[in-house]
């Protein structure tokens, strides 16, 4: 009998959603698939919480769309977003509506099942998982690798970044590295909380590379 979940796929991809149900009910979680994100908004005030694994791109609606009209649900089932497309703005955007995670489809089924883990220990302590006192602070960083992130929270590539700051691109994603390691941020979407949390997006308008790298 499964003991952990309840994890929910919304996927109209009737393939990815088996895929996704074996390997989840392999790890014991109770697991139901909806192909359709409409049935799934009509079921979601009978359902108990869960985790909620939805695709970006549906053509019935978008996993943006199915977001924003979750409303007061979100807390009680958390989202992951799951995508063949790894673009930063969308990254950044669910993030700001409430979503917990982004993963670009192929992803490593560890980082999948510790995602989840992470997300029902949440549900589990009614969402006490942390908080910003015991996060390390922005100013932790250097001023090159402050404006990497600020920059990534406004939805900014690293190509783009990299030519604002007139750097390469492999020193932007070596500054993002290292704030990473400095903020213990797992994931893009555990850094993209702490800046956007700590008040670090850089507003509209404000001019790169003031500072030294």
């Amino acid at each position: 009998m499964n003991s952990r979940g309840p994890v929910y796929v919304v996927d109209d991809n009737i393939d990815m959603c088996l895929s996704l149900k074996a390997l989840l009910e392999a790890c014991e979680f109770e697991v139901d698939t909806f192909n359709s994100p409409t049935l799934f908004l009509e079921a979601i005030e009978r359902l108990e919480p869960g985790v909620v694994l939805l695709d970006l791109r549906m053509p019935e609606m978008s996993g943006l769309e199915v977001l924003a009209q979750m409303n007061g649900f979100v807390e009680r089932f958390p989202v992951i977003f799951i995508t063949a497309h790894g673009e930063i703005d969308v990254a950044v955007k669910a993030i700001k509506m409430g979503a917990k995670d982004f993963l670009q489809k192929p992803f490593d089924d560890d980082a999948l099942i510790g995602v989840i883990e992470q997300e029902m220990s949440g549900l589990q302590s009614n969402g006490d998982v942390g908080t910003t006192s015991e996060t390390p602070r922005l100013h932790s960083l250097s001023p090159r690798e402050r404006e990497v992130v600020e920059a990534l929270a406004q939805g900014l590539p690293n190509k783009v970044i990299a030519n604002r700051l007139g750097l390469s691109v492999r020193t932007v994603e070596m500054h993002r590295a290292r704030a990473m390691s400095r903020l213990q941020c797992r994931t893009f979407a555990d850094l993209l909380r702490v800046v956007l949390r700590q008040g670090g997006e850089t507003p509209q308008g404000r001019e790169f590379g003031s500072t030294a790298e």
